[in-house]
């Protein structure tokens, strides 16, 4: 492995953790984000800075959530503009943002393993000035895009690679990463591995992927289908899974490399980031107030609004996410609100494969006991929820989107005889984000942004909105369903 940097750079950065953020009144942030740049480090090839975004009210006495951000460039080029509107929106939002700029070949004729040292170097200069900063120095959040993206989860899974006479005391480790088209492994790649020498040793420590263990830090990884390093991201995720850490994928149907940098797909991303710190309580949940429209059903914190309807189900909140739990021999049941006309409504579920499960729409309950209209000899019960269910199911089953009329008609609604692509949309073991429009007698559906179901029909002009745990038989389960970043927006008139 190469030696590290050589002492001037370790030296001068001890200089600065000593002391030389300077206390930012809080009138210098006032009501909007403000911006202060500081010098985190000086190398041999000159000093770097990193400008910092506080976050409307803040107090250097704050201990706020803090994400740097690392900007892309395959570590030749590239420079800290990239990330702007990300840290303004998370500033707003409430964290400290910063954007740190780092050494690349183009301008200090540095390696991969230079840059990664210096984004070492930069958390680690936002935990030793967390008091200045009004940061919590446990809750550090490392980002970028590609090569930017590779620097984040170094600092976060990476051994070594410090650099000399740094106060390793102070650790260098961010607890979250969010990473937008990320180089996971450089081990094995012949084009990376030329960028430092073929050394082997080097190569592995550049790997994210194989220094992965149940705490590693949780993660969510942005990737274009189109992108041909996807494939590293699908066996990060992969083993992030076998042992035990949370790592979760947005993928963009067709799109290739820095996909995120674009409209519409930067603000898909940035929300989705959002979402994802939110459930981390990194980020207060948005006001459920109507923003665009859009109203949030569910305030990570309580079932405040919801009613139980079926079965003996159990529903509770657990790390904001609601959870839904069978209960052997119940028969199906619905964590049900509102009543609802025209309207989008967007979630995410988690669902064991081994279990299904469903979102009613402009549903209902029997008030008495009636005959099953497909089997008049089947009695359904009063209390039992019926109408629309957009289905959630394991892949191989294929039907995920679709639409089951729930205890009424029990068949399909919509005709996927010739849809293909529907049946591979839904992901096992990942969240799927649900997106489901029901405008007057039609009916759409999308599963992680691939159009499912469209159909129409015209037996239900409203009704309630439903998250299902399905029944089971005694001696099954115990199985689990969870969703979260359930929102609704009701269209009126010609919306």
């Amino acid at each position: 492995m190469k030696p590290a940097t050589g002492w001037l750079s370790g030296v001068m950065l001890g200089l600065l953790i000593v002391g030389v953020v300077p206390r930012l009144a809080a009138a210098e942030a006032g009501d909007r984000v403000a911006s202060k740049t500081f010098t985190y480090k000086t190398t041999p090839d000159g000093p770097l800075e990193m400008i910092v975004h506080f976050p409307p009210g803040w107090k250097d006495t704050d201990r706020r959530p803090v994400i740097v951000f690392f900007f892309g460039g395959g570590w030749e080029n590239g420079n800290v503009s990239q990330f702007q509107t990300h840290a303004d929106h998370l500033a707003q939002r409430g964290m400290v943002a910063a954007r740190a700029d780092y050494r690349v070949k183009s301008r200090q004729n540095v390696t991969p393993d230079r840059c990664v040292e210096d984004a070492k170097s930069a958390v680690r200069w936002i935990r030793a000035n967390a008091g200045k900063l009004g940061v919590n120095p446990d809750r550090i959040v490392a980002a970028g895009g590609s090569a930017g993206a590779h620097l984040a989860a170094c600092t976060a899974l990476s051994p070594g690679l410090d650099a000399n006479g740094e106060d390793l005391a102070i650790s260098s480790r961010s607890q979250v990463l969010v990473l937008f088209n990320p180089v996971l492994k450089f081990d094995g790649v012949p084009f990376l591995m030329q960028r430092i020498g073929r050394d082997e040793a080097l190569g592995k420590a550049l790997s994210p992927t194989l220094h992965l263990s149940k705490a590693a830090p949780p993660t969510l990884i942005f990737f274009g289908t189109a992108d041909r390093l996807k494939e590293q991201g699908d066996e990060y995720a992969s083993r992030a899974r076998e042992v035990g850490a949370r790592a979760e994928m947005f993928t963009a149907e067709g799109q290739p490399h820095g996909f995120f940098n674009r409209p519409p797909w930067r603000e898909r991303t940035t929300e989705r980031m959002d979402e994802f710190l939110t459930t981390l309580g990194y980020l207060e949940p948005k006001s459920t107030t109507a923003e665009n429209g859009w109203v949030s059903l569910f305030d990570g914190k309580s079932l405040n609004g919801w009613t139980v309807h079926g079965g003996t189900a159990r529903y509770t909140v657990e790390d904001g996410v609601i959870v839904g739990s069978t209960v052997e021999g119940s028969p199906n049941t619905f964590l049900c609100r509102g009543d609802y006309r025209d309207f989008e409504l967007e979630l995410e579920v988690r669902c064991d494969p081994r279990l299904n499960s469903g979102i009613q729409v402009r549903s209902h309950v029997y008030e008495k006991d009636v005959a099953q209209e497909s089997d008049a000899k089947r009695i359904r019960t009063a209390g039992t929820v019926y109408g629309p269910q957009c289905e959630i199911a394991a892949r191989e089953r294929g039907t995920a989107g679709n639409f089951w009329d729930e205890a009424r008609r029990t068949r399909w609604l919509d005709d996927w005889t010739n849809k293909p692509q529907p049946k591979e949309a839904y992901r096992d073991n990942e969240w799927n984000r649900y997106r489901i429009e029901v405008r007057g007698h039609h009916y759409r559906s999308w599963v992680n942004g691939i159009p499912c179901a469209d159909f129409d029909d015209d037996r239900d002009e409203h009704g309630f909105i439903g998250l299902q745990v399905h029944g089971i038989a005694k001696g099954e389960g115990p199985y689990q369903v969870r969703w979260r970043n359930v929102r609704i927006r009701e269209l009126r008139n010609a919306q």
